[in-house]
């Protein structure tokens, strides 16, 4: 791929157009003289409008993720990228997506109960820190918590109060009113900022709006503080916005690549589908031969990710944001020597213009590329899947109702039949059904539980069990931690086979259905292009929950002080058996009580509403047939025009509609390994 500005737009341009079929479809149905089929279509196309994918980036300290996030975003120097890692906030750069106020930036900062859990409890390190009895860590948290509350009290004044759970909203934006918010500056020795930063340790997150020709699609880059807050107030808001990306770009130093996969980043990568992630190796320009490096760094890291049993096809991306930014600035002159080596030093390899080369050996092109390919075959083909299906419904709702006006009888008509009998005949079915499920979806939630449990147990087994042998060990004890690596991928593994368990018989009740809504379609004709497809499976949330950091994987000081101390190993072993009960139970609940009803409820939900739609259609359809009984054929005649206009509409919508389903079978089988 050549150097081109405007490349992320030729490479989402395909989504574009998928789009841009269905919708034209969508707006002729809409002129169709059918008030429930316009009110659907123009409620599939707000959807189809709306839709916007969703990058999250995460990555070590100093690995230049926010650098990357601005060349992804086409705009460098745009997000403050000199920010110390705690203090940096959760932004998201929202592109060209459809705006229903003059909001360009928003700011939401944290309310009253948030900086109230933090000033007296300390959040979630203070929690985890009163569980492990670590008064020193206590201590010290307080002291830097009360200098933090001071030094934003004196920088806001009055308004420090007000502002708690507000907002600020802004027509218009620079890197300047940015880093107001989310970079905080050092102060001087009268506590006045030197830096611009004045709202920034109270702002929870950022929302930005541009319109931008770099891609065709709306798309959101969101860039996160990760894990490295060491109060953890923001690491709830980073697992919130992985719950709901489509890509998780995971961006590695190539120096820290080497040596260390951080810990804190597979936390958060083991609650993720393979599918999903993406690792970007940056920096490579600091590197003296990069080329020969790469294949060493990809092989440690593909074994650290083995070691986390984490296999299948992830791709890993090496690049420089720092030759994206200076491509993109035509500004390679003013980048430092030492990284403009490399590829000077490939310049005289090949023939070509060096700005052209910076921006592919940037390794932004293959990035994008890789996220076009995932969000294609990913959100956009479930979305695209979910209103095709539920717009072919709806069009062959309509054309059944208007083939039955426009039926003089021959044929078409199938002897009249009681409304009621029509309807109940589809009640019976579901309220059969229903039970069925209910007692089959009740045993899959039993079994699920009784899976956590066991997962928590074996696990609280395995670890008080190895603590027990490490204090009795000389000199042992002092270095026993605990490896939460294997709980939380349990936890994980089990929520996916639930889900897809559940999935497999939601879709067998979904196609019984859909079968049941076809037969009685046939008690009120015989038309044989009667045909309902069952609707789309929901989609399981991810279970981002597990990625939470718990009081067991606290380092340094806080275990050594606490193996340490004159209590017995039992005693010892006894409160750790606590401490991970205590820590790991809002886990359990927000996976059991949570993620996996609300999973249900949707599944319930979906299904609910496809009959309710098509019992109104039946019923029409059935009225009908007593209305042409009872009064001759004036009221046909007077809209058989319409009717006919209606019926060719359909007609082609219909056959193109058809074309857009991907008719794969699903796969029922459990997943092994996502």
């Amino acid at each position: 791929m050549s150097y081109d500005k405007n490349g992320g737009s030729h490479i989402l341009s395909p989504l574009k157009e998928k789009k841009s079929v269905l919708r034209d479809v969508l707006e002729g149905l809409a002129l169709v003289d059918d008030e429930r089929l316009s009110r659907k279509s123009a409620e599939l196309r707000d959807r189809l409008d709306n839709y916007s994918a969703k990058v999250t980036l995460v990555g070590q300290v100093k690995a230049g993720k926010t650098l990357l996030a601005n060349t992804m975003i086409g705009a460098p120097g745009l997000l403050p990228s000199d920010v110390n890692p705690w203090t940096s906030v959760v932004t998201t750069v929202h592109m060209n997506e459809t705006l229903r106020h003059d909001q360009r930036a928003v700011f939401k900062f944290f309310d009253k109960e948030d900086w109230k859990e933090l000033r007296e409890g300390g959040g979630r390190l203070g929690e985890m820190a009163r569980r492990t009895n670590s008064g020193e860590e206590m201590e010290e948290l307080a002291v830097q918590l009360a200098t933090m509350e001071e030094k934003t009290r004196r920088r806001l004044g009055a308004n420090f109060e007000l502002l708690l759970g507000g907002r600020h909203n802004f027509s218009s934006f620079d890197s300047s009113l940015i880093e107001r918010y989310v970079c905080v500056g050092e102060e001087d020795d009268e506590g006045a900022p030197t830096q611009p930063g004045r709202f920034a340790d109270m702002t929870k997150s950022a929302d930005l709006y541009l319109e931008t020709s770099l891609y065709e699609v709306p798309l959101s880059i969101c860039d996160t503080p990760g894990v490295n807050d060491p109060f953890l107030v923001r690491e709830q808001v980073t697992l919130n916005s992985l719950g709901d990306t489509d890509i998780c770009v995971v961006v590695l130093s190539a120096h820290q690549a080497l040596t260390t996969m951080d810990i804190a980043l597979l936390r958060v990568l083991v609650s993720l589908k393979n599918e999903q992630i993406i690792l970007f190796v940056n920096r490579i320009d600091e590197l003296p031969d990069p080329k020969s490096a790469e294949a060493e760094i990809e092989k440690h890291i593909r074994d650290t990710l083995k070691r986390a049993s984490m296999l299948g096809d992830i791709p890993i991306i090496f690049g420089s944001a720092l030759w994206a930014e200076a491509a993109l600035n035509d500004s390679l002159q003013d980048i430092p020597e030492e990284s403009a080596a490399p590829l000077l030093k490939d310049l005289n390899e090949i023939e070509g213009d060096v700005r052209d080369l910076a921006f592919r050996r940037s390794g932004l092109p293959e990035l994008q590329a890789a996220i076009a390919e995932r969000i294609e075959n990913g959100s956009f083909q479930t979305m695209m899947d979910d209103v095709v299906a539920q717009t072919l419904n709806s069009a062959r709702q309509a054309r059944m109702t208007f083939a039955r006006g426009m039926s003089d009888g021959a044929g078409q008509l199938q002897e009249i039949v009681d409304p009621h009998l029509v309807v109940d005949h589809v009640d019976n079915l579901v309220r059969n059904l229903t039970a069925k499920m209910a007692d089959v979806l009740d045993a899959e939630m039993h079994t699920f539980t009784t899976s956590v449990e066991k997962v928590v147990s074996g696990f609280r087994m395995k670890e008080t069990r190895a603590l027990a042998a490490s204090l009795n060990a000389k000199d042992a004890g002092a270095i026993w931690a605990s490896d939460t690596a294997p709980l939380r991928r349990d936890l994980k593994d089990t929520f996916v086979e639930f889900s897809e368990r559940v999935r497999r018989n939601l879709h067998i009740e979904y196609a019984t259905v859909a079968k049941g809504v076809e037969d009685a379609y046939r008690l009120t004709t015989t038309d044989d292009q009667v045909s309902v497809d069952a609707p789309q499976v929901p989609l399981a949330p991810v279970p981002t929950i597990v990625s939470r950091k718990l009081a067991m994987d606290m380092g340094g000081s806080w275990w050594s002080r606490w193996l340490g101390g004159a209590r017995k190993a039992d005693t010892r072993v006894r409160e750790f058996a606590e401490i991970l009960d205590r820590e790991v139970e809002p886990v359990v609940a927000e996976l059991c009580d949570n993620q996996a009803e609300t999973y249900l409820m949707a599944g319930r939900a979906k299904i609910a509403e496809f009959v309710a739609q098509h019992c109104e259609t039946l019923e029409r359809l059935s009225k009908m047939g007593h209305e042409s009984a009872d009064n001759a054929s004036e009221a046909r005649e007077a809209s058989v025009k319409a009717m006919k206009l209606a019926l060719k509409r359909l007609e082609s919508a219909i056959p193109r509609l058809e074309t857009l389903v991907v008719r794969e079978a699903p796969d029922l089988r459990l997943v092994e390994n996502m």
